[in-house]
């Protein structure tokens, strides 16, 4: 049952919702991207490994706002065009519906990360550090984006309105960046510090610059990895908890 949902939502996602654009808008931006990297003077003076790293954070942010955008219309959808009474009258448990719905922002999300695998490729040619690359984009990128998924889907159902779940999920990914944009003096003291630590994508983005640009072994970045692990965990906790508000629309 699983599988139908799976295949319904990216009929709907490729068809309805222009899925082939956007994998195509992302190409069009990671071919802008590369073109900067050897046509701009200063771009084109960045070391072959920080040239992998810049890239491979849009790759990651790509994939991670595509999952996002696509549950937090996932259920809310369904709420607004009264389609979600028909779908919980089938045999068909909401464990189902619910991974049906985020198996196919991760099929999404993959398909993005396979458009720029050959970017990456194509970057890091000689560099010796494609393996890592591939590791750090589907291993780490994946991860990351199934948190947000999850996290996203959450409030999809809390709301239940598409926009104000589109929104609000958003926010949520800006506020746990925030330490991506600071300096480097701003994040060593105070409450800036203590997000540096717990948000997932700046843990992702220094465990890509610490593997690629400081050339460190994989246990150097363990700590960043359990951050993402235990935000992955947290917000699959939150979706499930979300998930028993899922009833029929008079309440049943």
């Amino acid at each position: 049952m699983t599988k139908s949902i799976l295949k319904k939502e990216l009929r709907e996602t490729l068809v309805h919702m222009k899925g082939g654009i956007w994998i195509l808008t992302a190409s069009v931006l990671f071919s802008v991207l590369c073109f900067s990297f050897t046509s701009v003077k200063e771009l084109s003076l960045l070391a072959q490994a920080e040239v992998i790293s810049v890239f491979l954070r849009v790759a990651l942010g790509t994939g991670a706002i595509i999952a996002v955008i696509l549950c937090a219309v996932s259920y809310s959808h369904e709420r607004e065009a009264q389609t979600l009474e028909a779908l919980l009258l089938t045999p068909l448990k909401k464990s189902q519906l619910i991974c049906g719905k985020v198996l196919c922002a991760m099929v999404m999300t993959l398909g993005m990360e396979c458009v720029a695998l050959p970017y990456l490729l194509g970057l890091g040619y000689r560099s010796g550090v494609t393996g890592r690359v591939v590791l750090l984009l589907f291993g780490i990128g994946l991860a990351l984006s199934a948190a947000y998924a999850a996290l996203a889907f959450g409030i999809s159902i809390l709301t239940g309105n598409s926009k104000t779940a589109v929104i609000t999920a958003l926010l949520a990914v800006i506020f746990t960046s925030v330490p991506s944009f600071l300096s480097t003096t701003q994040k060593k003291s105070g409450f800036a510090a203590v997000l540096k630590q717990i948000s997932p994508i700046s843990c992702a983005f220094q465990m890509i610059n610490d593997v690629l640009v400081g050339k460190r072994g994989w246990g150097y970045i363990l700590p960043g990895v359990i951050a993402i692990a235990v935000f992955l965990v947290l917000c699959v906790v939150f979706l499930a908890y979300c998930a028993r508000r899922i009833n029929f629309k008079g309440g049943d």
